[in-house]
Formats: structure tokens, C-alpha cells, sequence
């Protein structure tokens, strides 16, 4: 796994991914796009980017060279790895209070070191919950309009679906 959120603006090939400042072209858009919390260069530094699936999903690749965005059986061996949903959160966490509310029981033994980095609501483009959630994609959809992601809360991880347009990390895993 990548040791941070990708933070790419560009695909594999050069060309530009969509950077979607407000948040009614978030809400409304059906091509792809990244942007970062709270569009504050200061997020995109620490935390990475926050694309919607069609970023994940376009063919001109979105991570690096030999790296690729991570399939849910992955986030799964991931989880199961670190003894299930209930006790892999606090594994997979990074230490201390610099980018988590709550956090007193990580100990990042994984070395994934995760942040609470939040995500961008599709309904309306906000951003939301951080400091208390983080949310990356996975390359597989669930349907036309909802794809797996892998979602970390204070105490638990949950790997499950949401809608394409929501804005979430990317961690990528070397292939």
C-alpha cells in the first residue's frame, strides 16, 4: 500500500483531471474530477485529494506506474489481516490527535497510518467529518451508480458502497 493519499492531479498518460471547486458543479457532475477539503491547499498537502469514482474509474489510469487503485477483496485481506472490522481501525490509524478527534486507542501497527481526512458530500459538494472519518475508493463498482469503498471510524472499519459522485481518498496498492 501507498504510505499516503494520492495526490495526483494529472492521469498516468498527462492529461488533467477536472479539479471541481464549487459545490454545485461537484453535486451535479457525471465526469470525472478531484478536489481537496475545503479547497485549502493546506488539506491537499496533509490529507491528498478527494476524487469521485469517475476519476477511479477512467481508463487513463490514476495511479502511478506499477501501482494501481486497490480491488474491495484487497481492502478485505487488508481488514482481516489486521483481526476483522472490529479491531483493524485503531491497526490502520494514525497515532496521536494531529488528524483525529478520539483517537487514544491507535497504535498504527500496519504502518497505513490513516487520516481522518473526511470526504465530499455528493448531495450538495460539502465537505464533511473530518477529523473523524476517512474514506478511499475502490476500483470496483457495485452498480451504475455506486462502487466499494473502505470507510474508517473512530473505533470500526466498514467496507460497503457509495455513490460515484461522493469525494473520497485513494490509497493505491503496488501490482
Amino acid at each position: 500500500w501507498m504510505a499516503e493519499n494520492l495526490k495526483v492531479t494529472h492521469y498516468r498518460n498527462g492529461e488533467p483531471i477536472p479539479y471541481i471547486v464549487d459545490n454545485e458543479s461537484w453535486s451535479n457532475s457525471i465526469i470525472d474530477g478531484y478536489s481537496y477539503f475545503e479547497n485549502n491547499i493546506i488539506f491537499q498537502n496533509n490529507w491528498g485529494n478527494l476524487y469521485n469514482w469517475h476519476a477511479v474509474n477512467d481508463d487513463r489510469g490514476i495511479c502511478p506506474e506499477g501501482w494501481s487503485v486497490p480491488e474491495e477483496i484487497e481492502f478485505w485481506i487488508l481488514v482481516n489481516t489486521l483481526g476483522g472490522i472490529n479491531s483493524a481501525a485503531n491497526k490502520l490509524k494514525q497515532l496521536g490527535l494531529e488528524n483525529w478527534n478520539n483517537n487514544e486507542e491507535a497504535n498504527n501497527e500496519s504502518g497505513f497510518t490513516a487520516l481522518g481526512s473526511g470526504w465530499r458530500n455528493p448531495n450538495d459538494g460539502s465537505f464533511m467529518d473530518e477529523y473523524t472519518k476517512f474514506f478511499m475508493w475502490s476500483r470496483n463498482s457495485d452498480t451504475n451508480s455506486s462502487s466499494w469503498r473502505l470507510a474508517i471510524y473512530s473505533s470500526n472499519v466498514e467496507i460497503g458502497t457509495s455513490d460515484n459522485p461522493n469525494g473520497f481518498s485513494i490509497r493505491c496498492i503496488q501490482d
